[in-house]
This record gives structure tokens, C-alpha cells and sequence, in this order.
């Protein structure tokens, strides 16, 4: 859902699909976005809660199971047992199977639409 929040759909270029923005998202609606893990994240760090939910996202690329892929990325997301870049240097972006789900799932969750960039007003203005 967050990637959909930051209209990172099947047809973004990857180039652009910064992972951090995804895992930013989904940490601050877990309510954990704030203190030791924020600072952690904003260092390139994987303190248990942001390998946690990078953990997740690795899980869902292609080698888990092609016929259920959510999401695809670029850059080295590593792979199971293999080291990879903090989110702030990988990119991703949701299948289409995965966009189709994550749309389902905003409607029914309205107070999921934001942007948590413009809820904290902390990067009003950019794109």
C-alpha cells in the first residue's frame, strides 16, 4: 500500500523508485517512525524494526514465488542469506497484481491515502 501511496505503479521507471520512501511510509503507519528507529533508518541502518520490514519487502520480489510477485526493485536488494544496499540506495515499485491489491486496499482504508511527506509537513512542495 505504501508504494501505491507514492504512485509507484507497474509503469514508474525504477530509476526513480526510491525504496526509502516505501519503507518510511509503512514505518510511520506501524507507529514505529519517530526516535532510535527513525534515526536508524535516516543512517542507513538496520536496527530490528527497519530489517524487519526490509525483510518483507525482499520477500515479496520475484524469487519468493513468480506467480504471486508484488513487487519488483532495482539495485542490489540482496536475497535471501545475501547482504544488500539500505532502502536509501535501492529502488521499487509495485507488479501489477500488486498495484491491482494495494488500490483494493486503500479504498477500504481511506485514512492510508496520505503521504506521510505531506502529513508530517516536513517535504510539502516536492514532487
Amino acid at each position: 500500500m505504501a508504494a501505491a501511496v507514492h504512485g509507484l505503479g507497474p509503469s514508474t521507471d525504477l530509476s526513480t523508485a526510491n525504496t526509502a520512501k516505501v519503507m518510511r511510509q509503512a514505518l510511520h503507519w506501524a507507529g514505529l517512525l519517530h526516535g532510535e528507529v527513525e534515526e536508524c533508518f535516516e543512517g542507513y541502518d538496520e536496527c530490528p524494526p527497519v530489517a524487519e520490514f526490509y525483510d518483507a519487502l525482499v520477500s515479496m520480489m520475484p524469487w519468493s514465488n513468480p506467480d504471486v510477485v508484488l513487487f519488483e526493485g532495482g539495485g542490489n536488494w540482496g536475497g535471501p542469506g545475501k547482504p544488500r544496499a539500505a532502502a536509501h540506495f535501492t529502488s521499487c515499485r509495485l507488479t501489477e497484481r500488486g498495484w491491482v491489491r494495494a488500490q483494493e486496499l486503500l479504498e477500504r482504508h481511506e485514512a492510508y491515502q496520505k503521504d506521510v511527506y505531506l502529513r508530517r509537513g516536513r517535504y510539502e512542495g516536492l514532487p
